[in-house]
């Protein structure tokens, strides 16, 4: 079979696709690097999918920090959602849990969520975002390439839901559509590393809120978005509940 002759215009889009075939895995390479051993989580028996190690969030100094890795990934066993805890560019950490696409409040902004969210949560939830899936692994609020996982072609598919979806960021298996929720310790009672004055701070009674506090409130948030799912799905069509943690209407303005 004849060979095609090549063209100026397919021998530029050759030359892209290795290029960016060359970074991806230039970035597999450096995810592995980061990765650290699977210690069980603070004060816990569960054993994460991933530890990650990021020398541009390492806090020096002593305190808890410099034994915790600066980002742990998990399946919370309970719900089946995928949870995250990260540390911030200020060094405090952040608790991260993410939702199948069809999750009730999937898409939904941070402003909008049902109050009774918050309730019982050291911190209201401020974040809420698809996933950073062009951000490296070791520190993007998404869950990690785990190709073996078979749950996690639910979630990228956009099939998942429920508690048996696990939502890993498998980016052989396609594009993670989880939606995620966070909340981070900077309170005012919170002892941030990286904040100015802050070893004066923490002389002065702030707490820094290490891996088992974080992993505590990210089971909790986890725990409350699957009992708002299950709320929703058994009220379907019932838009006059009003019970707590029962979803109104849905209205699009809800929507990021």
């Amino acid at each position: 079979m004849a060979k095609k002759p090549s063209t100026p215009e397919t021998r530029a889009l050759a030359a892209r696709n290795k290029r960016r075939q060359e970074e991806a895995d230039l970035e597999r390479r450096k995810a592995l690097a980061a990765r650290q051993p699977l210690l069980p989580i603070a004060g816990t028996s569960i054993v994460p999918e991933a530890r990650y190690r990021d020398v541009t969030r390492y806090v020096a100094g002593q305190g808890l920090w410099i034994v915790e890795s600066e980002k742990v990934a998990w399946t919370d066993p309970e719900t089946g959602y995928p949870c995250i805890i990260l540390r911030q560019q200020t060094g405090e950490l952040g608790g991260y849990v993410g939702v199948a696409p069809d999750h009730a409040l999937a898409g939904w902004s941070a402003d909008a969520l049902p109050g009774s969210i918050n309730d019982g949560l050291h911190q209201p939830v401020t974040y809420a975002a698809v996933c950073q899936h062009v951000q490296p692994e070791r520190a993007s609020i998404c869950h990690v390439t785990v190709a073996e996982a078979a749950p996690s072609r639910a979630m990228h598919e956009g099939k998942g839901h429920g508690a048996h979806s696990s939502g890993r960021a498998g980016a052989r298996q396609g594009e993670d559509l989880a939606w995620w929720f966070g909340t981070i310790m900077n309170g005012p009672e919170d002892y941030v590393p990286r904040h100015r004055g802050g070893s004066i701070l923490y002389e002065r009674g702030q707490i820094y809120r290490g891996e088992h506090f974080v992993y505590l409130e990210v089971t909790e948030l986890a725990r409350k978005l699957k009992v708002i799912n299950d709320s929703a799905r058994a009220n379907t069509g019932n838009t006059s509940c009003t019970e707590p943690g029962v979803l109104p209407a849905f209205k699009p303005e809800d929507r990021t």
